[in-house]
């Protein structure tokens, strides 16, 4: 049928029966399923019945001989009709995927060739690898930038660590045989919301809000505890996953919300109001005349730059969108970073400016306090040409008095 009979089919398991005719120059054909935790099929041709070993995510090796995860390679002889039955189970459910809003969701099937298949899934790691090593190179930078110079460069480099962390654990860790509580649990809300706390307080410390805005300090506090609680009440629920909810499709429906009692999208919520708040009060600093608010707008604008980038991605490579389009936004990110990093040196090139301008007017104010003939003693004109290392050789008579006998008043 078009339709399942229920939607606990996918928690239960079931098998799909269809025929395909291979019309390529090709018979290594790839068979694509889309996030389903197990996979058994057989196919039927003139070649006979050939079985096609079972697979179970995070139990058996994500990379076989002829198979990658749930993609396999299967002969389908040219010209030919292939019969092939396939079976289709989700347990524990996958409530972030879940079956659409259109219907096709896990149960989805596709078809390809092979090498397309094998070609996509190396530049899918390459692309994985190339976005995660300068994240850690800047993290490591920053990191040591913060060891020397201090300042911001700490907050940095933490969050940068956390998306390496969220890089690892989204992907390169479901390559290998993982308990996927780590994966599609709660887990990954605790990851999420650790990163949002450290950007928060970064965006706290960088716009210096305890001082400028003392009123908006206390709401970005707010967040901090907020999404402090996120991470222990998920890590909490987490223990105990699966719950029902992954189990029972008929008492919770597919809703393609995701797991937690806190939805991700409501997580999203109140850090995109922050994000908000943010551009608008570095914008505010930016006019006053701080540079360095200028950096922080720019890096706070960089990723609602994603929406057209998406859209010129499309455009150029339509059938490859959601390989590339990924790696495309995480080097939009990493540039929200690295502008980051322009404004804690900005704001700390400022602070050193401002203290030496200051150093300058305090000098001059005490100037006038420096007796005229200790000037004319060190052959100076004024206070400021004294110079450390400056000698002066003068023949002075000195007197010298017993003071012990003195009182304190004395």
């Amino acid at each position: 049928t078009e339709t399942l009979m229920s939607a606990q089919s996918m928690v239960e398991g079931y098998w799909v029966r269809f025929a395909v005719r291979n019309n390529l120059a090709t018979s290594s054909i790839g068979l694509m399923h889309s996030f389903n935790r197990e996979k058994k099929f057989f196919v039927k041709n003139s070649l006979g019945v050939t079985e096609y070993p079972y697979w179970k995510r995070g139990v058996h090796k994500y990379l076989d001989e002829g198979r990658i995860g749930a993609q396999y390679r299967i002969v389908l002889p040219q010209n030919e009709e292939t019969i092939i039955y396939d079976f289709f189970r989700s347990k524990p459910f996958d409530r972030t995927r879940g079956m659409g809003g259109t219907g096709k969701g896990l149960d989805r099937i596709m078809l390809g060739l092979w090498g397309e298949i094998q070609a996509k899934e190396n530049l899918r790691v390459l692309g994985s690898v190339a976005f995660l090593t300068p994240v850690l190179l800047f993290g490591f930078y920053y990191f040591f930038m913060y060891l020397v110079s201090g300042g911001n460069y700490l907050w940095i480099s933490l969050i940068l660590f956390q998306v390496s962390v969220i890089i690892l654990f989204s992907y390169l860790l479901r390559t290998i045989a993982i308990d996927f509580k780590f994966i599609n649990s709660e887990m990954r809300l605790v990851f999420l919301g650790l990163l949002f706390l450290l950007m928060i307080q970064f965006f706290r410390k960088a716009l210096n809000l305890r001082a400028d805005f003392p009123r908006i300090n206390k709401l970005f506090l707010l967040g901090i505890c907020f999404f402090g609680f996120i991470i222990i009440l998920n890590f909490i629920t987490s223990l105990s996953w699966p719950h029902e909810e992954q189990m029972n499709l008929i008492k919770y429906p597919p809703d393609s919300l995701g797991p937690g009692i806190i939805k991700p999208y409501q997580i999203f919520i109140p850090f995109g109001i922050l994000l908000l708040l943010s551009i608008l009060l570095s914008f505010i600093s930016w006019r006053k005349g701080n540079s360095a608010s200028g950096y922080l707008c720019l890096s706070f604008m960089l990723p609602f730059l994603a929406v057209p980038l998406a859209g010129v991605v499309y455009l150029i490579f339509r059938e490859h969108f959601y390989l590339i389009m990924p790696s495309a936004t995480g080097f939009l990110l990493l540039s929200m970073f690295v502008t980051f990093g322009f404004s804690v040196a900005q704001n700390m090139n400022d602070l050193k400016r401002l203290a030496l301008e200051q150093q300058m007017r305090l000098t001059e104010a005490y100037q006038r306090f420096v007796p005229e003939q200790l000037l004319s003693n060190l052959e100076k004109e004024s206070i400021l040409d004294v110079r450390l290392g400056d000698q002066v050789q003068k023949e002075m008579s000195i007197l010298f008095s017993d003071i012990r006998s003195f009182t304190t008043l004395s």
